[in-house]
């Protein structure tokens, strides 16, 4: 059980919901994307996967579940990257038939995927040494 309650505040059941709430909007994806029993639109699936990225977002921004605010801030910026990423699969539809449009699109997303990961490298990088130093100098254990 400590698992799923592992860096999560406790004071609060909306902050403890966290990890539901994450498997809910992940199998939500899962039906919207490939249930195969039902024909969408593949806009109407796109509309469905912005509106739970923007719900879980803010979700994420005013519950803040994590019990750090460093993880917190991480967690918004994955969201809003993965947010960023999902309004971006509009000019991948049949909405937008530019291909031009569609390569600039996709490598827009990849820029905002390179960005996330040299951000969240980079504060694991600065405290992965911060940790180091002061394991080095005999203050931690």
């Amino acid at each position: 059980m400590g698992v799923l309650y592992d860096d999560l505040k406790l004071e609060s059941k909306f902050t403890l919901s966290y990890k539901l709430l994450l498997l809910l909007r992940r199998a939500a994806f899962v039906l919207l994307a490939f249930f195969p029993f039902y024909d969408i639109p593949s806009t109407m699936q796109i509309k469905a996967c912005v509106v739970t990225n923007l719900i879980f977002n803010l979700y994420v921004a005013a519950f803040k579940p994590f019990d750090t605010r460093k993880k917190n801030r991480s967690e918004v910026l994955n969201e809003v990257t993965i947010y960023y990423a999902s309004m971006s699969l509009y000019f991948f539809s049949d909405y937008s038939p530019d291909l031009d449009m569609q390569y600039f699109a996709g490598w827009m997303i990849i820029g905002a995927v390179l960005v996330n990961m040299i951000i969240t490298w980079g504060l694991f990088l600065i405290d992965s040494s911060r940790i180091l130093f002061l394991f080095l100098n005999g203050k931690v254990s």
